[in-house]
């Protein structure tokens, strides 16, 4: 299922979209996306949103409450495993947005000036 995805990718970027990935993408899933942007000459950029456990299981039970989120990852022991393997896997601290206390607009500020920046490049 990820090998559909990062051919996707690929297929998107190739063309010349702007293209993104959006999931659990752990560091050691990224050669897959690589391989199958090489052949399209594709640059990747990696960045992992990342905010303090306490901050995203407060998130996770706010979900609960909302019926827009009825159907989200809502198991704190699935989220809390998910966190940790992020923080076993040792990203790169350039490759990591501390989002804990922004606002979604200021998220996208952080990522659009770090990749113009050329700091998440893989």
């Amino acid at each position: 299922m990820l090998g559909a995805a990062a051919a996707a990718v690929a297929a998107f970027a190739g063309g010349g979209y702007f293209t993104v990935a959006e999931g659990i993408v752990y560091p050691f899933m990224l050669d897959l996306f690589a391989e199958a942007c090489a052949p399209q000459r594709v640059e990747l950029d990696y960045a992992v949103l990342r905010a303090p456990i306490a901050v995203v299981q407060r998130r996770v039970q706010d979900r609960r409450e909302d019926p827009r989120h009825a159907g989200a990852l809502h198991d704190a022991e699935v989220v809390d495993d998910l966190w940790s393997q992020f923080e076993r896997h040792g990203v790169p601290e350039r490759h990591r947005i501390d989002i804990g206390t922004l606002a979604p607009d200021e998220v996208a500020e952080e990522i659009d000036r770090r990749l113009g920046a050329g700091d998440l490049r893989l």
